[in-house]
């Protein structure tokens, strides 16, 4: 499967089913981008979008603005007692979002919660509090990973579907710097 077919693949199963998500493929495959498409493409859905990097949240926040989608960005280093969400788009770290699901804010009421790079679990608690969270309020989950070892017991685990590929479409170069 190409680029290309891989990428309708992920947008089809994002779009067009309503079940859990698990998606697994290296670095580059596009899973960051079929998740703003989708969160740009489904007007009457309310998501949160977390990733354990700031740098990676004002991304998909800035993509998002370039697709006419307004969301609002908190990030941990955001300290607001009750923040409000005024868009349908939230984007944050996972302690953040960690933090809203735990004090209980009744806007926060996501259908959606996209979990990018959850095989980064520098703050395990926090993602697995947000899955707990989504799993007993009945919110779907779309979890994206480049390298997870366990990917079958985490799908069983959510009960999710599995979509992914192996195929690297961005180079990946090894080499030894030897002197200069």
């Amino acid at each position: 499967m190409d680029f290309q077919q891989f990428y309708y693949h992920m947008l089809d199963k994002l779009n067009n089913t309503s079940k859990n998500l698990v998606i697994v493929a290296p670095t580059g495959s596009g899973k960051t981008s079929a998740v703003v498409a989708h969160m740009a493409m489904n007007t009457s859905t309310r998501f949160l979008y977390v990733s354990p990097l700031k740098v990676l949240c004002e991304e998909v926040y800035n993509k998002l603005l370039k697709f006419g989608v307004q969301s609002d960005l908190i990030l941990g280093d955001t300290w607001v007692e009750a923040p409000e969400a005024k868009h349908r788009v939230v984007v944050s770290t996972y302690e953040k979002a960690d933090s809203m699901v735990r004090r209980g804010y009744k806007w926060l009421n996501p259908d959606t919660i996209i979990i990018d790079e959850f095989h980064n679990m520098s703050d395990r608690q926090a993602v697995e509090s947000l899955i707990l969270y989504a799993l007993s309020e009945g919110k779907r989950l779309v979890l994206l990973s480049a390298t997870v070892a366990n990917v079958k017991d985490i799908a069983e685990w959510i009960k999710a579907e599995i979509v992914s590929n192996e195929e690297r479409f961005v180079p990946l170069y090894k080499g030894i710097l030897y002197r200069h």
